[in-house]
């Protein structure tokens, strides 16, 4: 069993000054002196997400029919999904860009590329 105050000792030699605090570190030697052998998070549960693959794969389509679309466009086609949720998406998981028409200033209708668009 690992006491208390080595663990802080190591954690401070290898973080320095972004080591835990000393309740966050009391919670972790308690979970592994209770059995907890691993430090990833577990799962938990929670709302499941609404948007899947084929919602994704609806959503490039409606891009790709007009390439010069904008997120509030989107979510008048899509009111099931939130803005912030499809905003996400389209960044992150369909991998588009904001791009500006004019280098000096954006155009109020955004236009999106990513991957083979570009």
């Amino acid at each position: 069993m690992l006491s208390k105050l080595k663990f802080i000792i190591n954690l401070a030699d290898i973080y320095g000054e972004n080591v835990m605090t000393d309740g966050m570190v009391r919670k972790w030697v308690r979970q592994f002196n209770d059995g907890r052998t691993n430090v990833h998070d577990e799962a938990r549960s929670g709302r499941p997400s609404g948007v899947n693959d084929g919602l994704v794969a609806k959503v490039n389509e409606k891009i790709r029919e007009n390439r010069r679309f904008t997120i509030r466009m989107l979510c008048d086609e899509f009111p099931q999904i939130l803005k912030t949720v499809l905003h996400e998406n389209v960044t992150n998981r369909l991998n588009y860009r904001k791009r500006c028409r004019r280098k000096k200033r954006c155009s109020a209708v955004a236009v999106f590329t990513g991957g083979i668009f570009l």
